[in-house]
């Protein structure tokens, strides 16, 4: 079998699936073999969506015949398995990629589907998921399984993003408690990473619209927070930056303590010890700490900016997924203070320390996908808030005087 033998069956398999059986698709594929034409037909017959994106893909691939695959001839080697990760077993292991070497090939249905939409598997950089499909297609067509073919055309259909589709090339019966993992690992190996989700990414022009220059106000005094504020910049997904966002934020709870200190000693001598205790005592009650700073800070905006922004983002499932995952009980978005226990326990979630459990990274993004718009706003908000400070010369972060003379 070919590539053009393929996607004729393909069109073919299609045309009985989708209830057409069409048989002007059936005499241009069979008799005159034109592939062409047959897909265009198939297509005129207004299939439904996602397939009639799937043929419309298929046809750019039979279009731009890359290497030769129409007529190259498959080598027909190997055994194509099905994974399906609703067992318990593989709770939380099914992960976003494709992959190929010498021993398997793999693709989760995850990376069929962005934000889900079935993506066009004729492009560069789809090329990977389309080639392991193509493989599992043709040794299913070789086998003549047809259950196979229609449980793949079903996973197109539901968007099904449970499953995981392998070729195992190797001598071994396939195992998939024991193959899986190893694909994974391989792939990984291989500097390989999982796929961003198109809802993670997240790329502001800018964080604060109104900045301009003013005579009257130190920027000089929050240079250290501008390095952390490129290596926000630097990060394109919403945890990575979420978590830059918090060490800006940390920066400036930290700050208070010693704005205070500052204020309170004026133009008298301080002792080095004042600095080291106030220091001491923000780590012992981290997150009682980041959460009364944390007012200090932005209590002024939470009625004209904060809860108006978070509100329309926050419902009943949202509410219980936080509570559920002991990341806030009770969440509102009119309390400051939940709203401070909010970044801390989202932070927390993201670094997996030991006050949650509850792990958020790039691989699981279904499993908080309810979350993710309050995540997004939560970062454009006080991205924006945090060079609002630093425009107004904040009071609670603001030194009032360049240097301090300590013993």
């Amino acid at each position: 079998m070919d590539g053009k033998e393929l996607l004729s069956k393909i069109i073919l398999s299609l045309n009985s699936y989708l209830g057409f059986n069409d048989q002007d698709v059936i005499d241009l594929i069979d008799t005159d073999e034109n592939l062409e034409d047959g897909i265009s037909w198939l297509l005129s017959l207004n299939p439904p969506s996602p397939f009639d994106t799937f043929i419309t893909s298929l046809d750019k691939i039979r279009a731009n015949n890359t290497d030769n695959f129409l007529s190259v001839p498959y080598s027909n080697t190997g055994n194509v398995h099905t994974i399906d990760f609703n067992q318990p077993k593989f709770a939380n292991k099914n992960r976003r990629f494709a992959f190929s070497n010498q021993e398997f090939g793999f693709v989760s249905t995850k990376v069929l589907f962005d934000n889900g939409v079935l993506i066009d598997f004729s492009t560069g950089n789809n090329g990977i998921i389309w080639k392991q499909l193509e493989e599992y297609l043709e040794r299913n067509y070789s086998a003549i399984n047809t259950a196979n073919i229609n449980s793949f055309f079903d996973f197109i259909r539901n968007t099904d993003l449970e499953k995981g589709i392998v070729i195992n090339k190797t001598t071994e019966p396939f195992n998939e408690d024991t193959h899986y993992p190893y694909i994974y690992l391989s792939y990984l190996n291989e500097s390989n990473s999982i796929v961003l989700p198109e809802s993670l990414k997240y790329n502001p022009t800018s964080l604060n619209t109104s900045l301009v220059y003013d005579n009257t106000k130190n920027y000089e005094q929050y240079f250290d927070i501008y390095d952390v504020l490129n290596e926000l910049n630097q990060a394109p997904d919403i945890l990575n930056r979420f978590l830059r966002l918090y060490h800006t934020m940390e920066y400036f709870v930290y700050r208070v303590y010693l704005v205070n200190l500052v204020n309170r000693v004026g133009s008298s001598k301080l002792f080095v010890r004042e600095f080291i205790t106030s220091a001491e005592n923000m780590k012992k009650g981290e997150k009682e700490s980041f959460k009364k700073n944390f007012r200090e800070i932005f209590s002024n905006n939470l009625n004209t900016k904060i809860e108006p922004a978070l509100t329309p983002l926050v419902n009943q499932v949202v509410i219980d997924f936080l509570k559920e995952k002991n990341i806030v009980k009770g969440f509102v978005a009119n309390d400051i203070g939940k709203i401070s226990e909010l970044i801390y326990g989202l932070r927390c979630c993201i670094v997996h320390n030991k006050e949650s459990e509850y792990h958020m990274t790039i691989s699981n993004s279904e499993e908080y996908e309810v979350i993710i718009p309050l995540v997004r706003k939560i970062l454009e908000l006080f991205e924006e808030l945090v060079i609002e400070k630093v425009l107004r010369n904040h009071a609670a972060v603001n030194y009032s005087q360049k240097t301090v003379n300590i013993y």
